[in-house]
């Protein structure tokens, strides 16, 4: 081989090597490593992904604590999912007879609930019960996140029973709300509407948790913490609970209930008792008018008692200059006189204080707001000083 074929075969050569363990490194070292390093970046964004949708997920617990706070013992407020009495029973058999008994358990916790608080006629039926489990990817039944138990009640009461009733089923220590709420009158016979009795329907939903405590009784024995119900306001946890019952004080069915009168004896020497307040007869006294009289010269008002009915007070700064207001049981709320009738106002004297009413103003709260010294001037009127010391 000459010199020439020499140099060739080796630069040949060189070049064989060369490509070749190019080759070879792309083939064992680059192209796996290409591979892993994309594998990486795919496990990167997932994790990413994944602690994104946490995070999420977190928020919306928190946000959903900070609405019910009761969430938080979730374990031990969810109705129980299994009853450690059955244990040894099929699981088929055991889950039946388990929501069989807790069927039974909450009719009877309802039923009791609504008698106590003064709910009659109560019936309670079952509804529905389960959700239907979620399926996977690969079509599996997955375990479903609660199962729900419907129930439908129904009972008579008046509008005080109904707030018990409410208040009392907040106050149970269960994963339970009333999903629809449904009253109305309930009528005799005749169809003659029984004074102030309600029919109350309520559709009510129980929920059972998967990993919740297994217990044998409906309500937990303890918790660590009561739950706080009743427009509960975390910041604001020394406030007292609030009165729903003064809800009959403005009862929609029968409209505004006065607290009862007091007994007043029969004895004529007994002074009357006065049954109702000031505040509540006077606001229902209104100016309707203010007029000009032709043949006399003058104005005049009319004031109209609208709780009493009756004739309107024709008043003037003449012979009828004078007014007293009583209550149904003609006790006397207020004694005024008549001290100038314009065009656009009346003002009177009362105890002492004078006061201005327009067209269509009530007595109260008229009455809250004594005219000053400088506006008394102004229209030109000299206080009474004998009728202040009075």
């Amino acid at each position: 081989m000459t010199h020439r074929e020499k140099v060739l075969t080796t630069g040949l050569l060189g070049v064989l090597l060369l490509f070749g363990g190019g080759f070879l490194f792309h083939l064992f070292v680059y192209e796996p490593v290409s591979e892993v390093r994309t594998r990486l970046e795919l496990e990167r964004k997932e994790l990413q992904d994944k602690k994104n949708e946490l995070a999420v997920e977190e928020k919306q617990i928190k946000d959903i604590l900070e609405v019910n706070p009761r969430l938080m013992q979730w374990t031990q407020l969810s109705l129980p999912p299994r009853d450690p009495e059955l244990k040894n029973l099929p699981l088929d058999e055991q889950k039946f007879k388990h929501f069989a008994k807790l069927r039974g358990d909450y009719v009877q916790y309802l039923r009791a609930l609504m008698d106590n608080a003064g709910i009659k006629t109560v019936s309670v039926t079952p509804g529905t019960t389960g959700r239907a489990a979620p399926t996977t990817a690969q079509g599996k039944a997955k375990e479903p996140p609660f199962e729900q138990l419907t129930f439908v009640a129904v009972g008579q009461g008046k509008m005080d029973d109904v707030v018990r009733t409410m208040r009392a089923f907040h106050r149970t220590p269960l994963l339970h709300h009333i999903r629809t709420v449904s009253l109305d009158l309930v009528g005799d016979k005749g169809g003659k509407k029984v004074d102030g009795l309600l029919e109350m329907t309520l559709t009510i939903d129980a929920l059972l948790m998967p990993g919740a405590e297994d217990r044998t009784g409906l309500e937990p024995k303890a918790l660590a913490i009561t739950p706080r119900v009743l427009a509960y306001d975390p910041k604001l946890e020394d406030r007292p609970e609030r009165n729903y019952l003064v809800m009959n004080k403005r009862n929609m069915f029968t409209g505004f209930v006065p607290t009862p009168p007091p007994v007043v004896r029969k004895d004529p020497e007994t002074p009357k008792v006065v049954t109702e307040d000031k505040v509540e007869v006077l606001r229902f006294v209104r100016l309707t008018s203010l007029s000009w009289d032709t043949e006399r010269d003058r104005w005049e008002a009319c004031l109209r008692d609208q709780g009493k009915g009756g004739r309107e007070k024709q008043l003037n700064t003449g012979t009828r200059d004078e007014f007293t207001i009583t209550d149904k049981d003609d006790n006397t709320m207020l004694e005024a006189k008549v001290v100038m009738i314009e065009e656009q106002f009346m003002v009177i004297l009362t105890e002492g204080k004078y006061y201005r009413l327009r067209s269509g103003d009530f007595l109260y709260p008229a009455i809250r707001s004594p005219l000053s010294k400088a506006e008394l001037k102004a229209m030109g009127i000299t206080p009474d000083e004998s009728a202040k010391e009075k």
